[in-house]
């Protein structure tokens, strides 16, 4: 299945696809390919096992977030 990663916490990654919820961890394969997982990225999963990250639209270094449509920017003087 595919989803959007919208939460991580320790070594949990959690997913939303569609209305449900999944609570998955990453393959160790993924793991030592080095690659960073943030919050927004799109992935697919089998299991409650991450096995692939898809490509990213768009990426914020700081906070970390991908695939970003839209931001808004909130000052005061």
């Amino acid at each position: 299945m595919i989803g959007q990663i919208y939460k991580i916490h320790s070594d949990f990654y959690y997913i939303q696809n569609g209305n449900q919820t999944f609570e998955c961890k990453v393959r160790e394969v993924l793991k030592k390919q080095d690659l960073k997982i943030v919050a927004g990225d799109f992935v697919e999963f089998d299991g409650g096992v991450i096995t692939k990250i898809l490509p990213r639209k768009s990426f914020i270094p700081r906070p970390s977030v991908a695939n970003v449509d839209q931001i808004v920017v909130v000052s005061t003087n």
